[in-house]
């Protein structure tokens, strides 16, 4: 195995302390000094109702788009049709008073999908990027909601020891010439497993983050996940 220390210096250039983050004097006072924060259930009596509403879209298969495929089944499915999140994202804009981005529900299926450490591997067209250690590279505050239980190795949200620590700035062809996304991955990165931290949640589990901590998404082994994201951009 590469040595891991080795490859994250290799991207110490785009380090930042996250409260010297050009952009964090935009984000709300939930983020004070952490880009990562656990709402828990705190807002789970407001929102518990309507889940089921979007639990119930993604149980009619009909309205579903596959973003990704394995062994001929569907692997990781979008909803199209997100009206039934309106509440829930008209909750969060109240609470933050400001505009939402973009949403988006996805529900992952069990699968033994391989777990690809490098983008030479594989193309952004047949693979879940977000699937590798990486920053988003985005602007963005964001919400996330599981929408089922999760817990550790079915799809939980993971990331690597204190998200302050391991944060990141944005990347661009201003400085990095030639950039692409496979810049905003950490490639070959194979963490110990007592380094990775793992979000195991109740359905209705809420947390916010600014996605350019290191993280990764991941697939369940023996049931479902959905979840929800809300984007807000800041600047």
């Amino acid at each position: 195995m590469l040595n891991t220390k080795n490859i994250l210096e290799t991207y110490n250039w785009n380090k930042i302390n996250f409260c010297e983050w050009e952009y964090y004097k935009f984000l709300p006072n939930d983020f004070k000094e952490f880009p990562l924060v656990y709402k828990n259930l705190y807002f789970f009596e407001d929102l518990k109702n309507y889940i089921s509403d979007i639990s119930n879209n993604l149980n009619t298969k009909t309205d579903l788009n596959i973003k990704q495929s394995f062994n001929n089944k569907p692997i990781r499915v979008e909803l199209n049709n997100i009206d039934s999140i309106n509440r829930i994202v008209n909750f969060f804009e109240n609470y933050f008073q400001h505009k939402s981005l973009k949403s988006q529900v996805t529900r992952s299926y069990p699968s033994d999908f391989p777990i690809y450490t490098n983008t030479d591997q594989c193309s952004k067209e047949n693979y879940w990027i977000s699937q590798f250690w990486h920053i988003d590279n985005l602007k963005h505050f964001c919400v996330g909601i599981y929408l089922n239980d999760v817990v550790l190795g079915e799809g939980d949200f993971q990331f690597i020891g204190q998200p302050e620590n391991n944060f990141y700035n944005i990347i661009s062809s201003k400085t990095k010439p030639g950039y692409t996304w496979k810049d905003t991955r950490f490639n070959d990165y194979q963490p110990n497993d007592n380094e990775i931290n793992s979000i195991e949640g109740e359905r209705g589990f809420v947390f916010f983050f600014v996605p350019n901590f290191i993280h990764r998404g991941t697939f369940p082994k023996t049931t479902t996940r959905d979840f929800l994201r809300i984007d807000f951009k800041m600047g």
